[in-house]
């Protein structure tokens, strides 16, 4: 006996949910601008230092002896290198067309 390899219930979707095409394009643009931000950030992190303070110090009674120190220290370029390659991964997406 030869079998028969139809299948025995076909079903089909007619209603797809389709996506948003507003939604889409304002992720699109969000993405962007967060790609464009992190960029930024990527490249001011390997220029701009950030300002660390602190007070070292000790109280008798009413006097107080201390010490404040100051330093501009600058973010680990594998900080930097991060938030430029998410910038570029963020920036690429957002400017893909689908």
């Amino acid at each position: 006996m030869p079998q028969d390899l139809r299948p025995a219930v076909v079903v089909t979707c007619e209603n797809q949910a389709q996506p948003d095409p507003l939604k889409t394009e304002f992720l699109m643009k969000a993405l962007t601008l967060v790609g464009v931000l992190l960029l930024i950030l990527g490249l001011l992190s390997f220029v701009v230092p950030i300002p660390h303070h602190e007070h070292h110090g000790v109280r008798l009674g009413d006097a107080r002896i201390g010490v404040r120190t100051e330093s501009s220290d600058r973010l680990p370029p594998a900080a930097g290198i991060v938030l430029l390659a998410g910038g570029v991964v963020a920036l690429i997406l957002g400017l893909r067309k689908t």
